[in-house]
């Protein structure tokens, strides 16, 4: 897939939720699919894990449940 630009795009996004324009939401399941990536081989160190959670716990996310309309 083309990654290109997706940093970028992602930073612009964060950054107009932090600024309080828009919300961001996520799935419970994708931040679980990020906690524990199939092709990963160990559990993230800790630190890591921990610094995720954090990441998704900002104000600015919405965590929704997968349901079958998402």
């Amino acid at each position: 897939a083309n990654q290109a630009g997706r940093r970028e795009t992602c930073a612009r996004v964060i950054a107009e939720a932090e600024a309080g324009r828009c919300e961001i939401v996520v799935s419970a399941l994708t931040i679980a699919e990020v906690l524990h990536l199939k092709k990963q081989k160990e559990m993230l160190p800790r630190e890591q894990h921990q610094t995720i959670r954090d990441f998704f716990r900002r104000s600015y996310f919405q965590v929704v449940d997968v349901n079958r309309f998402i």
